[in-house]
């Protein structure tokens, strides 16, 4: 036994790799013995990543006690490392025995930020050990003490921005917890910043062309640009609901653009300009935009609380079309009565994607997920959600195709949409999770198979997991 101790150490990665190889092949009396799995546990520490690697290899074939020592290193090679030497240290993980032994380390790589493969061979191994997701006394995070305490139901307004006030809700429930004081985020204003580089035609029907996006988008936007209050935005635009404040700042794109048109029509300034813009002057561009600012009367708003960016920067809006951009410029860099407020510490948004997932590997892999998060308590953040709303208006019944498929989620009648989940509980045998909409307080439209609550709705956790296509949770950065 004594040469593939030392050998299993050598510098050289030939010979240390053909001992383990044939560690790998040793009879069952050597595999056992403890000494020389001590000897492979130390090489996971070893700062030399091929020994780490050759260590790794070894580990499964031993059949001691003390391979368990090795389960914490694995952790935080799984949690700590990269997504390579994770999904190698998943695979050992699994292969080591008892099984029952690993169970907190599979729940911890469960809530981690791992890739969807690793999480469907986490899951199935937790439903193989009989593990049931944690769905016992009830949670909800708008209680006293949780994430959502003082946070409304929030409205929409018939724009397409679910997704912006899911990230903004996400985005709030984080400086909760970690208790830093904050207005509630505006949602008109996070839709705006996701979508400030946004080149597709503003027109009424896509709302200026806020409608659709990305949750964890919005939150990371939120944390590198800074928030505006929800209360501040509404002041500007006059205390209109969210639907008129965004048809409200698209009428002021619109009068500018036409202004626009009409001036340099009048003046033939048209043909200049475009030459000026091929041509990639600088000068001559910052000339154009200052001579298109004076052309539009640009001070001249409706409402007196309303401001317009600069006139270079006006012109540079109109020209390349950008209503999200003039909408930003309009509410001011700054929030105008406030500064925009920034976490005072990194943000980390992390989603899991179901579009590949079979029905049974969503109810395995988002389903066991979503209640894992929520099962933490009071401290935990709530998890964002994109599903099929037609679960909400329909009931259990309602389930798009088992199989993945490219149109899977996109098909009209599932009616893609997104909110936050901050709640868990059993009932009547079965595992719900609260779903807060974001459709107002009124419970009218839902199915009658859901318990309703001022918008918020509990739900079966099998039915909304098979429904759901991505999730998001947010946490501070370590």
């Amino acid at each position: 036994e004594w040469p593939l101790w030392a050998l299993i150490r050598d510098p050289i990665p030939a010979v240390a790799r053909a001992a383990a190889v044939t560690l790998g092949g040793s009879p069952k009396s050597i595999a056992q013995n403890q000494a020389l799995t001590a000897r492979i546990v130390e090489l996971l520490n070893e700062k030399n990543p091929v020994l780490q690697d050759l260590g790794l290899k070894a580990l499964p074939s031993l059949r001691t006690p003390e391979t368990l020592k090795a389960v914490p290193i694995l952790e935080k090679r799984i949690l700590g490392g990269s997504k390579a030497s994770g999904r190698d240290a998943v695979e050992v993980l699994m292969r080591l025995e008892p099984s029952e032994s690993k169970v907190p380390v599979l729940r911890k790589i469960l809530l981690s930020d791992t890739r969807d493969n690793v999480l469907v061979k986490v899951s199935e191994r937790l439903t193989a050990l009989s593990v049931d997701p944690p769905c016992g006394e009830e949670v909800r995070l708008d209680g006293p003490g949780g994430a959502l305490e003082k946070a409304p139901v929030v409205d929409q307004d018939g724009l397409g921005i679910c997704y912006a006030e899911t990230g903004a809700q996400l985005f709030d429930s984080l400086l909760t917890q970690q208790r830093v004081p904050h207005p509630r985020t505006s949602a008109i204003d996070a839709a705006l910043l996701s979508k400030k580089s946004w080149s597709a035609v503003p027109t009424r029907d896509n709302n200026g062309g806020v409608d659709g996006g990305n949750a964890c988008d919005t939150v990371m936007g939120l944390a590198e640009m800074g928030a505006c209050s929800h209360e501040e935005v509404l002041r500007q635009l006059d205390h209109q609901t969210p639907r008129r404040a965004m048809l409200k700042l698209l009428e002021v794109f619109e009068r500018h653009e036409r202004a626009l048109e009409e001036e340099l029509a009048q003046l033939r300034l048209q043909k200049g300009l475009d030459q000026i813009f091929e041509a990639g002057m600088a000068a001559e561009r910052k000339h154009a935009f200052g001579l298109m600012g004076e052309l539009l009367d640009c001070t001249k708003v409706s409402h007196p609380v309303m401001k317009l960016p600069s006139l270079e920067k006006l012109g540079e809006i109109l020209r390349f079309n950008q209503f999200s951009a003039l909408a930003l410029g309009v509410l001011g860099v700054e929030c105008r009565g406030e500064q925009r407020l920034k976490p005072p510490f990194e943000v980390q948004c992390h989603e899991v994607y179901g579009n590949n997932l079979s029905e049974q590997q969503l109810v395995s892999v988002m389903g066991r997920k979503i209640a894992e998060h929520l099962a933490q308590g009071k401290g935990s953040t709530p998890v964002g959600l994109s599903y099929c709303a037609a679960l909400l208006e329909r009931g259990r019944d309602w389930r798009p195709s088992p199989e993945p498929s490219p149109g899977r989620f996109s098909d009209p009648a599932c009616r893609a949409h997104a909110s936050i989940a901050m709640g868990l509980r059993k009932k009547a045998g079965k595992c719900q999770v609260l779903v807060r909409n974001s459709w107002g307080t009124d419970c009218d439209g839902y199915s009658k198979e859901w318990e309703c609550q001022d918008g918020q709705l509990w739900v079966d956790l099998e039915a909304l997991s098979v429904n759901t296509f991505r999730m998001q949770t947010v946490e501070r950065a370590p």
